[in-house]
């Protein structure tokens, strides 16, 4: 077998598929805050806390403790059937740090997993609507936008180094216009080249990461494209997997400007690195028309229930929401779960027999 070869100085060669074949990485054996030790012993500070992940530092033991007690009580919860209560912790926790402007919370494993589910999301959204909207089909993204890897939500993504090779099997569904700017826009004119009432939404991250560096929005763009969207009967969906969860000084990038979106999606802040967790949560219009129509929720995976790896400043920041002005008391909210209607699962975009990752 190739694993059973060495090289000149006898060390195997490695049987991880690494973003490199011809050259390994630097092994990392251990971490403690904001250090990482290297096999040689050498300490590296983790300035940038991984791919913009590890938030809160490594081995915390907060998180340690949770997490351990957690895989002691349960470990997996399929949620055809069940529910448990980190997941409805998580997900409380996750709509009162919006000041109740999101109405539920969806619980993936990663950044690109949580674009999938908005994009079927937003779909679902408009095949349920009164009368249903079939035609949309399309969505607007950014030119210098990434967006994540898998297949759906590359097509997105508008970072053409990582589409190129994938370029034809993208969706064609998808059209781009420029990153935010202040002298130009182009939103609406390319709504208005789609064809009418045929798009679902507009996709763009409050502050670009991997594709442009860091780069955050102008005052008032946010506003903008969200009348834009508006004015075109289309969804907002706003993707803080990089910037979301506090990294802005507020727990939503979109809090800054007061600007809710119909879908959020976050991640890698959320667990900090401690578990494979992201999201996506859902606004009041996108819930209701689901409420109003087959009641069911997106089925693509189950949800996780190892969530202890969630910030333990998030608690604190979703504490101080409940006094946000454009929220209201936690009691008013109506967050409740009703309970389960006779509907027919065949009707639902999201029905597992229809789909399935």
């Amino acid at each position: 077998m190739a694993n059973d070869k060495q090289d000149s100085s006898g060390k195997r060669p490695s049987a991880v598929l690494h973003r490199d074949l011809h050259d390994d990485p630097v092994e990392i054996v251990q971490a403690s805050g904001h250090c990482l030790v290297l096999a040689d012993g050498r300490k590296v500070f983790d300035a940038s806390g991984g791919a913009a992940v590890s938030c809160i530092g490594h081995g915390d033991p907060r998180v340690q403790k949770v997490i351990a007690e957690q895989v002691t009580k349960l470990d997996y919860c399929h949620s055809l059937f069940f529910s448990c209560p980190p997941s409805e912790d998580l997900s409380q926790l996750l709509v009162d740090s919006t000041a109740g402007q999101m109405s539920r919370a969806y619980i993936v494993s990663s950044g690109s997993e949580a674009m999938d589910a908005a994009v079927k999301l937003a779909r679902q959204y408009f095949m349920e609507l009164k009368p249903p909207q079939p035609q949309r089909i399309r969505f607007i993204a950014r030119h210098e936008s990434y967006h994540g890897n898998t297949m759906g939500a590359l097509g997105i993504s508008g970072h053409k180094a990582r589409r190129a090779l994938y370029e034809p099997m993208l969706s064609g569904s998808v059209s781009h216009v420029s990153a935010c700017n202040a002298y130009r826009d182009e939103l609406d004119a390319e709504f208005q080249r789609q064809p009418a009432g045929s798009v679902c939404a507009f996709v763009a991250e409050p502050v670009v990461g991997a594709a442009l560096g860091c780069v955050p929005s102008v005052p008032g763009y946010l506003k903008a494209m969200k009348t834009v969207c508006d004015k075109h009967g289309a969804l907002l969906i706003l993707d803080e997997v990089m910037c979301g969860m506090g990294r802005t000084g507020t727990t939503h990038a979109w809090q800054q400007e007061n600007v809710t979106p119909d879908i959020q999606t976050i991640g890698k802040g959320l667990g900090g690195g401690y578990v494979p967790i992201a999201g996506l949560l859902v606004g009041r219009r996108v819930i209701d028309v689901l409420d109003n129509g087959t009641g069911e929720r997106v089925k693509l995976l189950p949800t996780r229930t190892d969530l202890s790896g969630a910030s333990p400043r998030l608690r604190g920041r979703a504490r101080s929401a409940e006094n946000h002005p454009g929220g209201e008391p936690p009691e008013k909210r109506q967050n409740s779960r009703k309970a389960p209607r006779d509907r027919p699962q065949a009707n639902s975009v999201f029905s597992t027999e229809r789909w399935q990752y």
